[in-house]
Parts: C-alpha cells; sequence; structure tokens
C-alpha cells in the first residue's frame, strides 16, 4: 500500500478548517477524483478571505434549499 499525501491549501489560522474540509468535499466529488490527486491539489497556498466567504454563501444556500425541500415534503 503506499500513502500518498496531497499538496491542498493549508489554513492559517485556527478558525478556517470547516471551510476547508468543505472545499476539499466540494472539489473532490465535482471532478469525481479517482486517481491523479495532483492534478486538482496542487496548491498548497492558504485560501483568501473571499473565496472562504464563497464557500460559506454556497454551502448556507445548498442547507437552505434542501431545509425549504425538506419542509415541502412534510
Amino acid at each position: 500500500m503506499q500513502i500518498i499525501t496531497a499538496n491542498c491549501r493549508r489554513q492559517l489560522g485556527s478558525y478556517e478548517c470547516g471551510y476547508y474540509v468543505m472545499k476539499h468535499m466540494h472539489t473532490i466529488i465535482c471532478t469525481n477524483i479517482i486517481e491523479s490527486w495532483n492534478k486538482i491539489f496542487n496548491d498548497s497556498s492558504p485560501m483568501e478571505a473571499a473565496d472562504i466567504e464563497d464557500i460559506r454563501r454556497n454551502w448556507a444556500s445548498f442547507i437552505l434549499s434542501v431545509s425549504r425541500n425538506l419542509a415541502t415534503l412534510k
């Protein structure tokens, strides 16, 4: 077994980790990664504050839409 360590963005502070996890999950799902992690995760620089805000808005919008859809089913 070979362990592959991805070169991915790393947070600067202590509170951003959840946003980084959400971004990585989104990237893995949207790019359908099976192999070639290095092609997708090749940047170790921290995310900009605007990128973190984008992630926050996108996930909040997604959760609200799922919540509304579930509410209409009841």
